[in-house]
């Protein structure tokens, strides 16, 4: 089985983009010695974010210009040393590989550089005149950044340094509604249009200067999510704009400010309008560098908005998510650097899911919405312990089984998160994420139209993880009433929430245990019913812990907790009460059918394995209760399989019940 193992670590800063080898070493004579390029990047609209530094993203292409003689005076195209060098980056392994290779002229002459982003897909007769024009249809072009190198350097110097840095400007129109439109975002906003707009230009690539033409037209800027409230397009750089229209039901609403707009490069111009029926008034401008608005990247960079947040160091850590497969949008990985609160909404009494999302958005979130933030929660699934028989290893496996449904009935396809947390006092931990829980389908990092604002509570809406001691736990969908505890002298907290206590606070199952009697819990699901916890620890030890009713009553909510370990009966679960209290309820596992295949699949399996199993029995067993879309279950489709290695405190992630020679991805704390 081939394995692609992810190791939980930024990348380098500096990146190095290399020819087919390097002969630095090498006396200077007649051979051939290869021109290897490093390279830095200014903040910038359309690259990967990494802590506070910039990187490339999976396939971009710079194009590679070198020349000798005046370091101010680009030659023409058949002079040069490299004419439109092409280099493609591979981020899988940070580096880049040109096209054709690249050569110096000779080891005496010094060489003069010039890097640009996005490539150029035709000849560049002058390096100082370069043609430009705004492209309506792929916006990516748009964003244009140089780096210069004319120090002057010699093939000893290798390799050359280029930083990137932006020609472009970009606009950000920020709308808000007042109360003639009812309070709220009308719902038939057409567009906001700038007047006496450049949309073609001349780039100087030695100086980085754009000159606008003077053929001026309407510019349509574009809409960073479906609210009608944030209009962001990166720009030519210019003057001699001042009106701005806000369409709105077939009318227009127009503001001119008293002198021109002034759009400089590598900053970005933002308004605040106030529209109402009698027309807009002006709020503020602000001219901030790209650099502290990385929250305001919106769709012209690759990456969607995330409209609630400003504070950089959040900002750096949403737009941090990395795409393991490239880009496919089904697994992303998220270090969650920023503090999640536990200790402020363990001290809030949270009971449901409404009041979890009205936290994350009162302290989690920079911009408090006009609307309630939206989050649900929701398990099948199936869970077992056991130990690998050489190594004494033990394990922990988990299918997370779920069926979204979009509104014309199909599934709907889900992006699994995992997250990296490591709060202060805290354990580090490692947790998997169904994105759609927070709103997010797959691919919803560039689809252009997902608010990733509600990342922020990633930690909160995770299925199954572990943490730093090893002590894993997984959640599971129950039958029957959702659970409501109310002992008198203990806080309450919702289910989201003790997840996250227990992972950040317990070393083991009996430190969990007793975390979760310090506590009223409630538990329901959207479906109705209720949830049970699987857990184990890298001692061994293991428990299905369930709140139940103490008779029995299947019409009372259940309310006290029943904790059941140290037998082999307990190594497994899915979706029915193993509990004495409610085994001969329609809920229980004497009489329940929810699960049951599974739950005998497991039973057959351990026991004959003598509850010892090495890794491809462990996976085995996955996949053998492991669920296809499509079947009666409605609840069915396994979307991803987590194994963990409680001893050595690693997650080997499976998606889509592809266990066999397909990706594994393994996450080590």
């Amino acid at each position: 089985m081939t394995k692609n193992i992810f190791r939980l670590a930024l990348m380098a800063t500096a990146l190095t983009l290399w020819g087919c080898s390097s002969h630095d070493d090498e006396p200077q004579n007649d051979s051939p010695l290869y021109i290897t390029i490093s390279t830095d990047i200014d903040p910038m609209t359309r690259v990967y974010t990494t802590g506070n530094k910039q990187i490339f993203g999976n396939g971009d292409k710079v194009s590679i210009y070198a020349w000798t003689g005046a370091k101010d005076v680009a030659p023409s195209a058949d002079t040069r040393v490299l004419n439109n060098a092409i280099n493609v980056y591979d981020q899988s392994s940070g580096t880049w590989t040109p096209e054709t290779p690249m050569l110096w002229k000779n080891p005496v002459e010094k060489h003069y550089f010039i890097g640009v982003h996005p490539v150029n897909e035709n000849p560049v007769d002058d390096l100082s005149k370069v043609p430009f024009t705004y492209n309506n249809t792929f916006s990516y072009y748009n964003d244009v950044y140089v780096a210069v190198n004319n120090t002057g350097l010699l093939s000893s110097a290798n390799p050359v340094s280029l930083t990137f840095k932006h020609v472009m400007a970009k606009i950000l129109v920020e709308l808000t509604y007042r109360d003639q439109f009812g309070g709220g975002i009308p719902d038939n906003v057409e567009g906001v249009t700038l007047t006496n707009t450049a949309t073609d230009a001349t780039i100087n690539y030695l100086t980085g200067v754009v000159t606008p033409s003077q053929d001026r037209h309407d510019f349509e800027v574009r809409p960073l999510s479906s609210e009608h409230r944030l209009y962001e397009s990166v720009i030519i750089p210019q003057d001699g704009i001042n009106t701005i229209t806000v369409r709105i039901g077939g009318e227009d609403f127009t503001y001119t400010h008293p002198t021109d707009i002034k759009l400089t490069p590598g900053t970005v111009t933002k308004i605040v309008l106030s529209v109402g029926r009698d027309g807009i008034k002006f709020g503020n401008m602000d001219i901030i560098s790209w650099t502290e608005t990385p929250a305001i990247n919106g769709n012209t960079s690759g990456y969607n908005m995330a409209q609630y947040i400003t504070d950089p160091a959040k900002t750096d850590m949403i737009y941090s998510l990395v795409d393991k497969e490239g880009n496919k949008g089904r697994i992303y990985e998220m270090d969650y650097t920023a503090d999640y609160k536990l200790d402020d909404i363990l001290a809030e009494n949270t009971t449901d899911i409404n009041s979890l999302t009205s936290f994350v958005a009162r302290k989690l979130w920079d911009v408090q919405p006009s609307n309630a933030p939206k989050m649900m929660f929701d398990a099948g699934c199936s869970a077992f312990a056991s130990t690998e028989p050489t190594s004494g290893n033990y394990l922990m496996g988990r299918n997370y089984d779920f069926c979204h449904k979009e509104a014309d009935g199909k599934e709907a396809e889900i992006a699994a998160i995992v997250v990296k947390t490591h709060p202060a006092g805290g354990k580090k931990a490692v947790s998997v994420v169904d994105g759609y829980w927070l709103g997010m389908k797959r691919g919803f990092f560039t689809d252009g139209k997902t608010d990733l604002s509600m990342l922020m509570a990633a930690p909160y809406a995770f299925m199954d993880g572990i943490n730093e001691d090893g002590f894993a736990i997984g959640v599971l969908h129950l039958d029957g009433k959702p659970t409501v505890q109310n002992e008198t002298g203990k806080k309450n907290v919702a289910m989201n929430v003790a997840m996250r206590m227990l992972l950040d606070k317990a070393a083991d199952v009996n430190e969990a245990v007793a975390l979760l009697n310090q506590y009223n819990m409630h538990m329901t699901s959207p479906a109705g019913g209720s949830f049970h916890f699987y857990m184990a620890d890298a001692k061994g030890k293991y428990a299905i812990v369930e709140y139940v009713s103490e008779n029995g009553d299947i019409e009372e909510s259940p309310w006290k907790i029943d904790v059941m370990t140290d037998n082999d009966m307990y190594r497994y679960v899915t979706n029915f009460y193993v509990s004495e209290y409610m085994k001969d309820t329609p809920y229980g596992i004497n009489k329940s059918e929810h699960g049951k295949d599974r739950y005998e699949k497991m039973l057959r399996a351990l026991w004959n394995y003598d509850f010892k199993t090495n890794t491809y029995e462990a996976v085995n067993l996955l996949d053998a209760v492991s669920q296809a879309p499509n079947t009666k279950d409605p609840t069915s489709h396994t979307q991803w399989s987590s194994l963990y290695n409680l001893t050595n405190k690693t997650l080997t992630l499976y998606l889509l019940r592809e266990f066999y020679g397909a990706q594994v991805y393994e996450f080590n704390l």
